[in-house]
């Protein structure tokens, strides 16, 4: 059932930022994930995938089954900017975060089979990020299909907890829909904690590179129908906005 016209209607709240909380005030730990954006060789970016693969995944996978991270993934560029390879991991919180990061950080360093280096020289080097999960359809990012579009957004930083009102509060209910529908797999919406400019991030899965775009394009088609006066203050808040489309190659669990 789409958002009804009341909920709409009771914007008029979203207009005073000041009054709101912000999501992430609301619990004192939330899912945390560190994302590395990798600038590599686009003539053997593909080796970079099978030394992932085939020796990288392992570690990521023992530190997943004992508890350290709760999930991991590793992307390839399709559509976007710069960025050509994307890897990240989740935890519980900022601080089981950085633990986990600081237990795998040691163990590839003690690796001797030569592949960091050769991994590096591919890409060599790279964007760090720290995001704070804030709400999605699912409670972590684990299980994901083929291909996952991400929109990261520059927002006016004295505002930018009303952007997360409106996305959690208003647009929440048409991607729930879609997903009850089957038009995108999943979303998720997440703040920056550490990194560079952008300050939010927008997540949509999905089966098929036509799915995925042509959900995003139905899901704000009847934002805009429904909720216009919702978008317009987020578009004002979030003012600009960045798009890779992702293969995933890997996602755990």
């Amino acid at each position: 059932m789409k958002p009804r016209l009341s909920l709409i209607l009771g914007l008029g709240a979203l207009l005073t930022p000041l009054l709101l909380p912000s999501p992430a005030s609301a619990q004192e730990d939330q899912p945390a994930g560190f994302a590395t954006y990798y600038y590599c060789n686009q003539a053997t970016e593909a080796r970079a995938d099978t030394i992932m693969s085939e020796h990288y995944a392992a570690i990521y996978d023992k530190h997943l089954a004992a508890g350290n991270i709760t999930a991991w993934g590793w992307l390839s560029h399709r559509i976007g900017g710069k960025w050509r390879r994307l890897s990240y991991f989740f935890a519980p919180s900022r601080d089981d975060l950085l633990t986990a990061r600081a237990a795998l950080i040691e163990e590839f360093q003690a690796d001797d089979s030569g592949l960091g280096q050769e991994f590096d020289e591919i890409c060599p080097s790279h964007d760090d990020y720290i995001w704070n999960k804030e709400g999605g359809s699912e409670p972590g990012m684990g299980s994901r299909p083929e291909w996952g579009l991400s929109m990261y957004f520059e927002c006016d930083f004295a505002r930018e907890d009303l952007a997360d009102e409106i996305y959690l509060n208003v647009f929440n209910g048409f991607f729930d829909q879609a997903v009850a529908d089957g038009t995108i797999s999943g979303w998720s919406w997440h703040s920056h904690d550490v990194g560079g400019k952008y300050r939010r991030l927008a997540v949509i899965d999905g089966t098929s590179v036509n799915g995925v775009l042509n959900g995003r394009d139905a899901i704000f088609e009847q934002i805009n129908e429904m909720a216009e006066g919702a978008l317009g203050v987020f578009s004002e808040t979030c003012h600009s906005h960045t798009d890779y489309l992702w293969d995933i190659e890997i996602s755990r669990p």
